[in-house]
């Protein structure tokens, strides 16, 4: 009847499989929930690491052309409605994700000590970011520098 009892008291009993069972899911989803936000967080850093690459692309853009002298009185004044450019996808894939660069008016900053001409750029760009689910986030970065032109 001893060796019995003894029988009976080794292993476990129901309810602490159930306790065992509960503390691993909640490790489990704990962990499962972790790799979700660092997930979204860098994709949140790549989408702001390519609409910066956009920006210094257009910003380089500009000052060319200023530096080439070939830009018209109505490009001077900035352009509000902007052009549209693809952080994600193109235009065919139905996860792209759009972004609208803008321009605002190209100011000649006075300066009357220096020989060389001086311009003020600034190049925006606004995008939304559907790494929260459920959310859409409007994000915007500016990138801003002043050129000087010596004649």
């Amino acid at each position: 009847m001893k060796k019995f009892r003894q029988k009976l008291e080794q292993g476990f009993t129901l309810m602490e499989a159930m306790i065992g069972i509960l503390i691993v899911n909640i490790g489990v989803v704990s962990m499962l929930t972790g790799v979700v936000q660092a997930h979204n967080i860098l994709r949140t850093t790549e989408l702001k690491e390519r609409a910066f690459e956009e920006l210094r692309m257009e910003l380089e853009r500009w000052r060319g052309r200023i530096a080439d002298g070939h830009i018209l009185t109505r490009e001077r004044n900035g352009d509000p409605q902007g052009k549209t450019v693809y952080l994600e996808g193109d235009n065919l894939s139905d996860n792209a994700i759009k972004a609208v660069i803008t321009y605002d008016p190209i100011i000649k900053v006075p300066d009357g000590i220096s020989v060389a001409k001086r311009y003020q750029l600034r190049v925006n760009i606004k995008w939304q970011d559907y790494t929260m689910i459920g959310k859409a986030r409007d994000r915007q970065m500016s990138l801003s520098m002043v050129m000087l032109k010596f004649d």
